[in-house]
C-alpha cells in the first residue's frame, strides 16, 4: 500500500493544476510504474467469470484511486484520457503497445465504471475517427477493407462497443459527405451542375450505407432534381434508350439509391 500511495503521489505532483491532452511524457511512465506494481504485486484479484468462458477470470481491484477518495473525478478521468491519447501519439511502437496494454488495467485502477470508460472513450474516439475517415475518404471513394481493419484497432484501444463504434463511424462519414455536398452546390460546374459528379456523389453514399435524405440532409426535392439530371444526361448520351430491356431496372436502381421510391 506504500508503494501504491507513492507510485500515485509522484503522478499526482506532475499533473497538480494540468489536466490538458498534451503533458510531459514521463508522466505516462508514472503510469505504467503503478500499473507494474499492480500486476507484479497481483493487487487485482481473481474472480471467475460465470459467463461461457468459465476458464478466464474477471480481475477485482481491492485499491482504487477513487476508491481512496486521492482524486475527484475530473482528474480521475483526465488520468485516464491521458494514458489512451497517449497509446495514439506515442511514436516510439514499443511504448505505444506498453500504453495500450496499460489501458484496461489503469481504468480499474482508477476505479472508473463502464460509463466512464466509454465516454472517455467516446469522446477521444470521435476526433481520432473524424480524422482517419477524412484523411482516407480524400483519397478514395470509400472506405475499403484494410480502413475497417485500422477502425477495429481504434475501436479496440478506446475500448468501443460494436455500436459505438459503428456510430463514431457513420458520423465521420456523414460530415464528409455533407463537406461533398456543400461544395457541389457552392461550386454549380464541378457539381450540381455536373451529372457525371452527382453520380459518383450517390454511388459514395450507396456504398457507405447512407442516405442523401435522412443522413446527409438533402431535401427530396433537391434529390428529385439530381434524379432528372442524372437521367437527362443518360438519355443525352443514349445511355438510356426507351427500347433497351436494361432502361427500366436501371432507372428504378438509381431512384432507389437516391431514396425516392
Amino acid at each position: 500500500l506504500l508503494s501504491f500511495h507513492s507510485a500515485f503521489n509522484c503522478y499526482h505532483m506532475k499533473t497538480q493544476g494540468n489536466l490538458g491532452i498534451g503533458s510531459e511524457g514521463n508522466i505516462l511512465g508514472d503510469i505504467i510504474n503503478l500499473v507494474d506494481f499492480y500486476v507484479e504485486n497481483q493487487v487485482p484479484r481473481p474472480i471467475k467469470s460465470d459467463g461461457e468462458n468459465d476458464d478466464e477470470d474477471e480481475l477485482y481491484y481491492p485499491i482504487t484511486i477513487l476508491g481512496k477518495e486521492l482524486v475527484e473525478d475530473e482528474m480521475a478521468n483526465a488520468m485516464y484520457r491521458q494514458l489512451v491519447v497517449g497509446s495514439f501519439t506515442e511514436q516510439n511502437q514499443g511504448k505505444a503497445k506498453r500504453y495500450e496494454d496499460a489501458i484496461p488495467h489503469f481504468g480499474s485502477i482508477i476505479g472508473l465504471d463502464d460509463e466512464n470508460i466509454a465516454e472517455v472513450g467516446g469522446t477521444i474516439g470521435t476526433a481520432v475517427y473524424e480524422n482517419y475517415v477524412t484523411s482516407q475518404m480524400a483519397k478514395k471513394p470509400v472506405l475499403d477493407q484494410q480502413d475497417m481493419m485500422f477502425i477495429a484497432n481504434i475501436q479496440k484501444k478506446l475500448q468501443l462497443t460494436d455500436e459505438k463504434s459503428l456510430e463514431l463511424l457513420m458520423e465521420a462519414q456523414k460530415k464528409v459527405l455533407v463537406k461533398d455536398v456543400e461544395f457541389y452546390f457552392d461550386n454549380p460546374d464541378k457539381g450540381i451542375n455536373n451529372p457525371a459528379a452527382l453520380k459518383r456523389f450517390r454511388e459514395r453514399c450507396n456504398q457507405s450505407g447512407l442516405t442523401m435524405v435522412d443522413d446527409v440532409g438533402l431535401g427530396k426535392q433537391r434529390v428529385a432534381q439530381l434524379f432528372l439530371m442524372e437521367i437527362t444526361e443518360g438519355i443525352e448520351k443514349g445511355t438510356f434508350r426507351p427500347a433497351s430491356s436494361t432502361t427500366g431496372s436501371t432507372l428504378m436502381e438509381i431512384q432507389e439509391s437516391l431514396g425516392l421510391t
